[in-house]
């Protein structure tokens, strides 16, 4: 008689388990049993299920926790190898990758409604804030997602006229500034404002408008603009200001996660 650990019963349960999968699809499995069925394509003759398991354990019982870790933190986990990490780690980008090219390239994001779903699929399921530049034509229609840096958990780093040099070869006339915060709230801190003011001030003399700063989270988003918070470049004084405080805007210093650029106003 077969048992779970034979080739016999193996390719039975195989059998049932695509069965299952082709007249019902994948929302009626189990998260153990997604990851059993994932893993057969990376290791075809050996018992997947008990790798799922251990990897749901390892993950503290999330399948979202098993594909966000990384690969060498997949390969900590008994019974995973090279081919099986990689397999795994590759879900998220797939799938970013899909939503992103799913995206109608010809809709203006002229609001934080059409922003926002333009963004989401840059930072879903990331663990580690990244910052984009969205260039954008005269039309607000999107040219090109300009990724300037990735960084730690709760911070990014990058150079300042890196990201000034990188958008002015786009040929934009107007931008969106997006970033995440993975673990934290999509409140904006005090780099995150500073920062914005440095760029402001670098792309306004070029003739770049920054349309607004948004923070995405998991669950949430903030728009510097919608809170009144987003400074512009005014081309008489050339100084950046706010609208609601009409006076000049400057960090109280650059900050080690913007990098070395120039100064905030002309």
């Amino acid at each position: 008689m077969p048992t779970a650990n034979t080739p016999h019963y193996h390719a039975h349960h195989r059998m049932r388990m695509r069965e299952r999968i082709r007249e019902n699809g994948l929302d009626t499995l189990q998260e153990h049993e997604v990851l059993e069925y994932l893993l057969y394509f990376a290791l075809p003759r050996v018992n997947t299920n008990e790798i799922a398991h251990e990897l749901l354990h390892h993950f503290g019982g999330s399948l979202c926790n098993v594909l966000e870790a990384t690969e060498e933190d997949l390969l900590a986990v008994k019974g995973v190898g090279p081919k099986s990490a990689e397999l795994i780690h590759a879900i998220l980008p797939l799938s970013r990758y899909y939503a992103r090219r799913k995206r109608d390239p010809h809709k203006p994001l002229d609001h934080f409604e059409a922003a926002l779903e333009y963004l989401r699929p840059l930072f879903a399921g990331l663990q580690e804030e990244h910052f984009y530049v969205i260039a954008l034509d005269e039309a607000c229609c999107p040219l090109r997602d300009v990724l300037v840096n990735r960084g730690l958990p709760n911070k990014v780093q990058f150079d300042v006229n890196a990201l000034v040099r990188q958008t002015i070869n786009t040929r934009c006339t107007q931008v969106l500034l997006a970033h995440n915060h993975p673990a934290g709230l999509a409140n904006p801190s005090q780099e995150d404002h500073n920062s914005t003011i440095e760029i402001v001030g670098l792309l306004g003399p070029v003739g770049i408008t920054v349309l607004d700063h948004i923070i995405v989270t998991p669950k949430d988003a903030y728009s510097l603009k919608m809170a009144g918070e987003l400074p512009y470049f005014d081309k008489n004084s050339r100084l950046v200001m706010y609208e609601k405080r009409e006076q000049p805007a400057a960090p109280e210093q650059n900050t080690a996660d913007t990098g070395e650029g120039g100064p905030a106003h002309g």
